[in-house]
């Protein structure tokens, strides 16, 4: 059920590919795996580690591919990119 409805003004969209440098990631994700703490993507293991990632403007066609049908619309996207509609 929807508890509320918020402001979306100064909000932000997570999306992946989230990007750090390796040494303090695999820290942070072994530092939260120690202490059992429940970690949802690389950034929130990264905040977990004390550090505040930056945010970057990114483009809705920057999708992750996860399952085989995600391969169709990258392959829409590219054409449509090279102007191949």
């Amino acid at each position: 059920m929807i508890q509320e409805t918020v402001c979306r003004q100064g909000l932000w969209r997570a999306a992946t590919p989230q990007m750090f440098r390796l040494a303090p990631l695999s820290e942070a994700l072994i530092s939260a795996a120690e202490k059992s703490l429940a970690v949802t993507d690389e950034a929130s293991a990264i905040e977990l580690a004390g550090y505040q990632p930056r945010m970057v403007e990114g483009h809705s066609d920057n999708i992750k591919i996860t399952v085989p049908q995600d391969l169709a619309l990258a392959a829409l996207y590219l054409r449509q990119q090279a102007g191949g509609n």
